[in-house]
């Protein structure tokens, strides 16, 4: 384990602005449909902390959230 890993945690690399596969849908999706964080929190019916955490690879969504963002992320309105 690196120092930095060890210093950040165990989301070392996501902490560090690099979000990766999900979060980079997630972000690309929002941009097409011209959305800011709060309207895609809105859309989906989650808070805007938690969207934001999504997008930047801190958190994932579960269950029925993590199907209603797959169908929002591939052309659903969530």
């Amino acid at each position: 384990m690196t120092v930095e890993a060890r210093t950040l945690g165990p989301h070392a690399d996501r902490q560090a602005g690099k979000p990766r596969g999900l979060a980079r849908r997630l972000v690309a999706a929002r941009i097409k449909r011209a959305q800011s964080q709060h309207e895609a929190a809105a859309a989906l019916g989650v808070h805007p902390v938690t969207w934001a955490r999504w997008e930047a690879g801190l958190a994932e969504p579960r269950g029925l959230y993590r199907r209603a963002v797959d169908a929002w992320v591939n052309g659903g309105k969530g």
